[in-house]
């Protein structure tokens, strides 16, 4: 059983492939990608239903048809990213050379550092777009609603790159959300579980993991409480942009986008602290406002923070 039985299946998601790529050149590249990314993100029983599905026939009418185009999609993607630097190399008990022909030569490392970048993209707003169908779904595949999966996909209150980018002005795309992930989840736990306690904290996570409807109040809720995360997410994670860590030592990052500007990066980080600090304080308002409706609430005392930057101040940091 296989998520590709031909090169036109993998062509499908990008035109610009020749047919003279053979599936089996690419094959281990989408091997990685199924155990790296897809699995990783439905679930391995799911993958194995849906690869038996495919291989015995999937109806029309069945949502294992838009998943599997999914699934194809992002895995396309993610596989055409990691062929790229080693698709224009030949390895042979010689070393490592390029293809150079009358007709072809080797692509510029830029271009092939663009295509790669726009691979990956595509890629990881294409995983996302197959998570966002599945929670939507939920119902029908309940291989994935009882994964651990689902349960890291659902885990946070900002799940997805869409949700962080309506929090804050800052936009990232799908990959990075992929990759601070985990700095969403300590920011979570130092700066919003104190504010917000336990049991009004594993009442909304049980509603965001079974995708239960918010209330009105609760929708709200959960609003300031992403505004407060992107910006302080944002925050902490620019000291280690700058910087690349390896077994050599400790270096500035230095690439084709340039060397980081300390002035600008510290501004930066001071604007989006003093927002998603303001936002903290514009929650436990909001939480104290409203605290009837949220019975496990014990009331926080407020800074006049809160008021920065707001329509009835006059006050305004900039």
């Amino acid at each position: 059983m296989a998520l590709f039985d031909s090169i036109e299946e993998f062509k499908k998601y990008n035109s610009s492939i020749t047919m003279s790529l053979s599936l089996s050149a690419v094959q281990s590249f989408i091997d990685d990608a199924v155990n790296k990314h897809i699995s990783r993100s439905i679930g391995q029983e799911l993958l194995n239903e849906l690869l038996e599905a495919k291989a015995t026939g999937i109806d029309s009418k069945s949502n294992m048809r838009p998943l599997l185009d999914l699934t194809q999609k992002a895995c396309a993607h993610l596989a055409i990213a990691s062929y790229v630097p080693f698709g224009s190399v030949l390895l042979s008990d010689s070393g490592a050379h390029v293809h150079s022909g009358n007709n072809q030569l080797p692509a510029s490392d830029q271009k092939l550092a663009a295509l790669r970048k726009q691979a990956l993209d595509d890629g990881y707003i294409a995983l996302e777009d197959l998570v966002a169908f599945l929670e939507k779904h939920l119902n029908e595949f309940k291989s994935y609603a009882e994964s651990e999966a689902h349960k890291v996909n659902r885990s946070l209150f900002i799940n997805s790159s869409v949700d962080f980018n309506a929090s804050t002005s800052a936009k990232i795309n799908a990959q990075l959300f992929a990759s601070i992930r985990t700095e969403i989840g300590r920011i979570e736990q130092d700066s919003i579980e104190p504010i917000l306690g336990a049991d009004l904290i594993s009442l909304l996570r049980s509603k965001i993991a079974s995708n239960n409807s918010f209330s009105t109040i609760e929708t709200k809720l959960v609003k300031h409480i992403q505004r407060a995360l992107a910006p302080l997410t944002l925050a902490s994670l620019i000291p280690y942009g700058m910087i690349n860590i390896s077994t050599n030592g400790l270096w500035d990052c230095s690439s084709g986008e340039g060397k980081p500007d300390i002035g600008r990066s510290q501004h930066a980080m001071l604007m989006l602290n003093t927002r998603g600090e303001g936002e903290l304080e514009t929650l436990r308002s909001f939480l104290n406002t409203n605290r009837a409706s949220f019975s496990s609430y014990k009331a926080k005392e407020t800074t006049g923070i809160a008021k920065i930057n707001s329509a009835t101040s006059a006050v305004y940091l900039m």
